[in-house]
């Protein structure tokens, strides 16, 4: 018994995905990337690699007047210093990650307060924000609070005219 393909017209359609182009791909990518490079550097600054490379001060003359160049590997090596700048690179990388999520929270259309999510109708009303609403508000996602009037849906939606360009 042999299977009877359905003709074209009734045949569905399989979307293909359109290849992103070196370019693109860069695009997408370099900005999470930067944040990765920035926390991987940083915790190689906290593992300390300095240590075997730099001698300790021995003499005391050394330590009375050392020059520049002696005193900040000394510093980085046994000082904690590249513990203090591993962790400034991994706070520089949370808070650039915090604004690419922010970026792309703001952006996403289907949190705006076009419609209600629930019946998709339009004619929705502004409540009063909770205080979470407002903290959300304080860190940078225009967030208020919305109630529908067909079906009664209450909840936070992004206010698109209050986004940051």
């Amino acid at each position: 018994m042999t299977e009877q393909r359905p003709s074209s017209s009734l045949q569905k359609r399989r979307s293909r995905r359109k290849r992103l182009k070196p370019e693109q791909v860069l695009q997408k990518v370099w900005r999470p990337a930067l944040g990765f490079v920035l926390a991987a550097v940083g915790v190689i600054f906290l593992l300390n690699p300095f240590a075997p490379y730099v001698d300790p001060y021995t003499t005391p003359t050394a330590i009375a007047n050392p020059g520049l160049g002696d005193r900040l590997p000394h510093w980085l090596a046994y000082e904690n210093g590249s513990a203090v700048f591993g962790f400034i690179l991994i706070g520089l990388a949370l808070v650039w990650w915090f604004f690419l999520m922010r970026n792309n929270i703001n952006n996403t259309r289907s949190l705006w307060a076009d419609s209600c999510p629930n019946c998709g109708r339009t004619d929705m009303k502004r409540v009063h924000r909770r205080f979470t609403d407002r903290l959300l508000g304080m860190l940078g996602f225009p967030v208020r609070r919305y109630i529908c009037d067909n079906c009664g849906w209450i909840g936070s939606r992004i206010d698109r005219s209050r986004l940051l360009r």
